[in-house]
């Protein structure tokens, strides 16, 4: 699924690396499953 341009695709890869502590924030107030990418 190459369908986004690079510029994209790094943005998403540095997306992750935030989306640990995002989702352990999101599991305490219960929101995980609702929005877990939101930037």
């Amino acid at each position: 699924m190459n369908r986004f341009p690079p510029k994209r695709n790094a943005v998403a890869k540095s997306t992750a690396r935030g989306m640990t502590a995002s989702i352990g924030r999101r599991l305490r107030k219960g929101e995980y499953g609702k929005q877990v990418t939101d930037n």
